[in-house]
């Protein structure tokens, strides 16, 4: 008997990694946050969109932003720019992006 998939824990190829600091994680919990702390004027958050993303709210210095990361598209694509702040205060900030649906968030 000859199969044209491998089984569901193998992979044909090696996984890309869409991280520069060489991990990534995801959740599909909503009220699931992440939070980084950085220094300099500018952020700009990168990840995938597509068919099973979620929608996440940015607070950045505690405020909420206006607008939120929308990471539903139709068609998967692995590395978008989610979302971008240039003009902050030189100095050191803290970013919490929170998954407010079900999709996932990465």
């Amino acid at each position: 008997m000859s199969h044209t998939e491998p089984p569901p824990f193998q992979r044909k190829k090696k996984p890309r990694i869409l991280s520069r600091l060489g991990s990534n994680s995801w959740t599909r919990q909503k009220g699931a946050n992440y939070t980084l702390r950085f220094t300099g004027t500018s952020l700009s958050i990168h990840g995938p969109r597509g068919p099973s993303g979620s929608r996440c709210r940015i607070i950045l210095d505690s405020q909420s932003t206006s607008e939120a990361v929308d990471g539903y598209a139709q068609v998967f694509s692995p590395n978008e720019t989610l979302w971008r702040m240039d003009r902050l205060q030189v100095g050191e900030h803290v970013v919490t992006v929170v998954n407010e649906g079900e999709g996932y968030m990465y």
